[in-house]
């Protein structure tokens, strides 16, 4: 609980002022959510609540889910509710909450019967969730595919599904290393020399030496160490991309007038087992989302909605 309300005191006290309503609210009304009234206070309240950063749709879908939870029977006694205040408070005095609150136009108690709302909506969406979670079955095949499209996004290549992005941000630290090559290169004059230094690459003489021999750039070692494909042009990465290790190919890119020598010497590569279980548990999380969203629309377009205020209906 504390998770879900420790920043609301300090919120409170800092830009209570911002939406304080004045001495008087007009409490009309400004919606019907399947016969239950919204008044313009209640609105003002829950924009307060919300840091201003509270849309109207979000008030109608609260009020949905309030009636679901109370048509699914759960409840919330007065000892959660209230053992959830203590705690939202427990940094401030009494006089210094309820000034807090008064900023908004609420009282203590308005405050109660939001908290205890908000605590019901909650636990209808865990309940939910469980048993969307029961019936949620990820199939090898579905890990598998996710996982070659993970191989092309770490390579560079371009995909067209955006979760292998998603999933990637999210793990960046633990695929820190996977789609990562290590590459020497040498930059040459002439076609002449570039045909030369691959030649003599095959014979096992090593590029650093050759670098010695015919590298134009101050890198005369050729050593570039671990660079991500993702991170490399495309034209050079088309080229890496296919080598095996230890192979050396000779490259020269339009517009420029002098020839690489680009050698691969290893590969990082991203292992199946390494992060199937990552894999399996996004996959869900994504089906779990979905589903909860499919949920969330039906029972609004279940809901009969009237919004007064705009003089008109969804």
């Amino acid at each position: 609980m504390n998770g879900i309300f420790s920043f609301f005191v300090i919120f409170l006290i800092v830009i209570g002022t911002k939406f304080a309503c004045g001495n008087e609210l007009i409490d009309e009304v400004v919606a019907v959510v399947n016969g239950e009234i919204i008044t313009q206070r209640q609105l003002e309240q829950v924009i307060f609540l919300g840091g201003g950063n509270w849309e109207f749709e979000n008030m109608i879908e609260d009020f949905i889910l309030y009636q679901e939870a109370e048509r699914e029977r759960i409840s919330v006694s007065s000892e959660t509710v209230e053992k959830a205040l203590v705690e939202i408070k427990a940094d401030i005095s009494d006089a210094e909450f309820e000034q807090a609150l008064a900023q908004g136009g609420l009282t203590v108690s308005e405050y109660q019967e939001w908290l205890r709302r908000k605590i019901l909506r909650d636990r209808l969406k865990h309940q939910k969730r469980k048993k969307i979670d029961k019936n949620i079955r990820i199939k090898d095949r579905e890990t598998r595919e996710f996982y070659l499209e993970l191989k092309k996004y770490l390579d560079g290549q371009d995909i067209s599904e955006a979760g292998v992005a998603q999933f990637y941000r999210s793990h960046k630290k633990n695929l820190a290393n996977a789609g990562k090559v290590q590459i020497a290169q040498i930059i040459v004059k002439s076609k002449a020399a570039a045909d030369l230094v691959l030649q003599q690459s095959k014979t096992e003489e090593s590029l650093a030496t050759l670098g010695k021999k015919f590298s134009l750039d101050n890198n005369v070692g050729g050593e570039l160490g671990w660079i991500s494909l993702r991170e490399i042009k495309p034209s050079l990465r088309a080229v890496i991309l296919p080598l095996k290790e230890g192979e050396v190919v000779k490259v020269k890119e339009e517009k420029e007038d002098f020839y690489r020598v680009i050698q691969l010497k290893k590969r990082k590569e991203l292992d199946f087992i390494d992060c199937e279980k990552e894999i399996e548990e996004y996959l869900k999380e994504e089906k779990e989302k979905e589903s909860m969203q499919e949920w969330l629309k039906e029972l609004t377009t279940n809901s009969e909605i009237r919004i007064i205020k705009n003089q008109k209906e969804l």
